[in-house]
């Protein structure tokens, strides 16, 4: 209880976040809700209240992660706004050409069309960069790695023994035969787990999103200094999947 009651800010925000699509507005939601929880545990403490009880009090006024992230999820456009109809005929036939390329060789259309320019944001600092191993099948959906993981530092966030924490992010492809299929529906913390870290968390964040597709990444949180580690996806039949990721090369400022 008093690991988890270390990290509940942290796993407020990350809760909130990953019902936000829009990169651009997690990252904000995140700053900004973190400042006001620490703000209101600050106050709380100045009271006489415990630490724990404050942090405790302080995301039970948030009220419910998931009701908050749908709604400020709102507040951040995640489609582009309508073009007028010349243009919009033009970008659809320029998208439909692109998908008949992409699956005809899946490797130059990565390659050509949509290269990998992620890059850590303003402030962040990268901490190592690697390869991302395995995947296959749950249910009627493909996992495959899909780019370089990275890990990030995250200096607001520390273990109970003083262990720095860091964001390892890992850029996945998710794919289905069926298109009346939806997405997965991986949001919440339930289906990710960390092998050997219990107190590892994380959650997935859909970039792109087609009929039959999905990119995105999946965040977990470990500690900074990780070199390797296996990531678990599970499914509600108890199925499981191993993604595993080896960070060998330390980037230097």
């Amino acid at each position: 209880m008093k690991a988890m009651a270390l990290f509940v800010l942290e796993r407020y925000c990350d809760a909130v976040c990953a019902h936000i699509r829009s990169k651009a507005g997690r990252r904000e939601t995140y700053r900004e809700l973190r400042d006001h929880l620490d703000d209101h545990v600050q106050a709380l403490t100045d009271q006489g209240i415990p630490l724990d009880v404050a942090r405790e009090r302080a995301v039970a006024a948030m009220g419910d992660p998931a009701e908050v992230g749908k709604a400020l999820d709102k507040l951040y456009p995640y489609c582009p706004p309508a073009l007028p109809a010349a243009c919009t005929v033009l970008t659809v036939a320029v998208l439909l050409a692109a998908w008949s390329f992409q699956m005809r060789d899946e490797r130059l259309s990565e390659r050509f069309l949509w290269p990998d320019y992620r890059s850590p944001s303003q402030g962040e600092v990268l901490l190592s960069t690697g390869t991302a191993r395995g995947g296959g099948k749950l249910g009627p959906y493909t996992f495959t790695p899909a780019g370089t993981a990275e890990l990030v530092e995250r200096p607001d966030a520390v273990r109970e023994d003083g262990t720095p924490l860091a964001q390892l992010r890992v850029p996945l492809t998710i794919t289905w035969a069926q298109p009346w299929l939806d997405e997965p529906e991986l949001y919440d913390n339930g289906p990710f787990a960390v092998e050997g870290d219990p107190d590892a968390y994380g959650y997935w964040s859909t970039d792109t999103l087609t009929p039959l597709s999905a990119t995105g990444e999946l965040l977990f949180t470990v500690a900074e200094d990780v070199q390797s580690d296996t990531l678990l996806i599970h499914d509600q039949t108890g199925n499981t999947l191993r993604i595993s990721v080896i960070l060998p090369r330390e980037v230097t400022p």
